[in-house]
């Protein structure tokens, strides 16, 4: 008999999705460890929706350790609705510049954000170019329209990782940077439909 709709992903232990991530560039940072992921959450929640939690999480810091940090430098995952004065749109954009890990090397990073005056400007210098950018003032929401524009400057610079996107079905943006193999191998082995934003 057919079947409607999705089927219902096989489980998968925490650590074969971390090591099916890995082959693919996406790798826990030194000295994180599968405890402080299922301080957070159920390791059968992990393993009930293979990838989906993971790779939420590995885009987000650490809750329970004190000095703060990520669980990888391979994604970034963060509430859209995040700008509410100076430095939001910087702090956003020097975390992406991290994880591009030499794809797009900001430096100088300023900004400024008055949502009363609806007034906001991003800029940086980007191989001793000056680049600006004002995004859509909309509430306290970051702009997508940035990310397209960060991913086309790192598409001109002629580097051979792109900035890619899965959709996480709600207001959070999950974001990395990949070589096109491994993004196609991303997508044929955890079945997340991740998408390059340009």
């Amino acid at each position: 008999m057919l079947g409607f709709g999705r089927r219902k992903p096989r489980p998968l232990a925490l650590e074969e999705q971390l090591e099916t991530l890995a082959a693919h560039g996406i790798r826990l940072l030194p000295g994180r460890t599968i405890d402080e992921l299922v301080a957070s959450w159920p390791r059968e929640q992990y393993e009930s929706e293979p990838f989906s939690l993971l790779l939420f999480m590995l885009g987000v810091e650490v809750e329970e350790a004190p000095e703060g940090g990520f669980f990888s430098d391979d994604l970034y995952c963060f509430d859209a609705e995040c700008i509410e004065d100076r430095g939001d749109y910087a702090r956003q954009i020097e975390r992406i510049s991290q994880i591009a890990k030499g794809g797009l090397p900001v430096e100088k990073v300023s900004d400024f954000v008055d949502l009363e005056a609806r007034t906001i400007w991003v800029e940086f210098e980007l191989d001793g170019r000056r680049h600006r950018y004002e995004p859509e003032v909309c509430d306290d929401w970051f702009d997508p329209k940035v990310l397209i524009w960060l991913a086309s400057l790192a598409v001109a610079r002629g580097g051979e990782r792109r900035l890619m996107h899965l959709d996480t079905g709600d207001q959070r943006f999950l974001i990395g940077f990949a070589t096109p193999p491994q993004f196609k191998g991303l997508r044929r082995a955890t079945g997340q439909d991740f998408r390059w934003v340009v």
